[in-house]
């Protein structure tokens, strides 16, 4: 799953009170999941269309085992990037990362963001704390 409900909101966002989840999930070994998140509304926070870029928080949580690896790279690359986000050396791992959204002429891939997973099945929580225009 991916959540990508605010890290921090000014406004006073409490959990539940409008919080949108996007499910996918179980990512497996090898797999690419695309998220959409512009013209989305996170909590308090909307992911304007011209966004293109996001700053996230993303956790690995409930990996069967520790190795492997996530990558979060823009949604319109054909494949991901020889760099790795997230390497966990135990079922629970956490980085931060900014990366760029599919851009705005990439048809279906315009505004998201992939998630790639190397090794056991695992989930992922992805924590949005802001957008870069």
């Amino acid at each position: 799953m991916v959540d990508t409900c605010p890290a921090f909101d000014p406004i006073g966002f409490q959990p539940g009170s409008g919080c949108t989840r996007i499910a996918a999930g179980q990512l497996l070994n090898g797999t690419v999941t695309r998220f959409k998140l512009t013209g989305r509304t996170f909590g308090t926070t909307q992911v304007p269309a011209d966004a293109t870029g996001v700053l996230v928080n993303v956790t690995l949580v409930r990996a069967v085992a520790a190795g492997g690896y996530l990558t979060v790279y823009p949604g319109d690359a054909p494949s991901p990037p020889n760099a790795s986000t997230v390497n966990p050396s135990a079922a629970t791992a956490a980085d931060f990362w900014a990366t760029g959204l599919g851009a705005a002429g990439a048809g279906a891939n315009a505004g998201t963001l992939a998630v790639f997973s190397a090794g056991d099945p695992r989930d992922v929580v992805t924590d949005l704390v802001g957008y870069l225009r």
